[in-house]
């Protein structure tokens, strides 16, 4: 069968008002094909009374792409910064997520970029696919105040998570998987009882029929059952599928 996106998340990058202007956070599922990336854009300056505080150096914004582990940027001025991130595509395309937030002078932010299943990498909570035809799930894309891949900083430490980008499901037996988070990853294509459902909020996702033996869980896709497709990576991760025995 065909599995499913893992969810994104942006509860870390909320909806607030500063100096007049209110920034509000985004998502959109399947936005990316390949390994997943990151971009940190400055927005807006802090006041000291008047005055804006000027960084010691102009920063614009800086872009993240795949390496395999976890980087480390250092906010260079007190203000208000762009987060986005798209999480790896698997068979179905990565997740892609927005959001702004107030940082201080030397906050340091961690990010780790998902790898595109396709490859067998699937970096950051892609679950492991079968043989054949059958794909790994992307891993998702995240910012934290924390190093370590999503399922290594846990869910008791989602305080840290800032914003994810959720990682698309590996290609079934019959079917494309589906895409990455957004808020919720989507469910594999078909209408098949044994293909996965994507990772919500609050739980990873399971089998349509209800079955848990390829759930996904916090920061991970669910493996692939008998041989077939996995789960994408995210803040709570897709279901893998199960192939059919014939």
């Amino acid at each position: 069968m065909e599995e499913a996106g893992g969810s994104g998340y942006v509860e870390g990058v909320a909806k607030f008002t500063y100096r007049g202007v209110t920034y509000t956070p985004s998502t959109s599922n399947g936005a990316r094909s390949g390994h997943g990336q990151a971009k940190i854009s400055f927005v807006a300056f802090a006041t000291v009374d008047t005055a804006p505080e000027l960084p010691p150096e102009p920063f614009t914004s800086e872009t993240f792409e795949y390496k395999g582990l976890v980087e480390k940027f250092i906010v260079p001025t007190n203000g208000v910064y762009l987060l986005e991130t798209w999480g790896a595509s698997g068979g179905g395309a990565g997740g892609y997520a927005k959001g702004y937030k107030y940082l201080e002078k030397d906050t340091e932010l961690f990010i780790c970029i998902g790898g595109t299943g396709t490859s067998g990498s699937a970096y950051n909570g892609g679950g492991t696919g079968g043989s054949g035809i059958h794909l790994w799930g992307g891993g998702a894309t995240h910012i934290a105040l924390q190093s370590g891949t999503l399922r290594s900083i846990g869910a008791s430490n989602i305080s840290k998570v800032l914003i994810v980008a959720g990682g698309g499901g590996g290609n079934g037996e019959d079917y494309a998987g589906g895409s990455g988070g957004g808020t919720n990853g989507g469910a594999a294509a078909g209408g098949d009882a044994a293909r996965g459902l994507g990772g919500t909020q609050t739980s990873g996702g399971k089998l349509a029929n209800g079955s848990s033996e390829a759930t996904g869980g916090f920061g991970y896709g669910g493996n692939a059952a008998n041989d077939d497709g996995a789960g994408g990576g995210g803040l709570y991760g897709g279901s893998g599928g199960r192939r059919k025995l014939v």
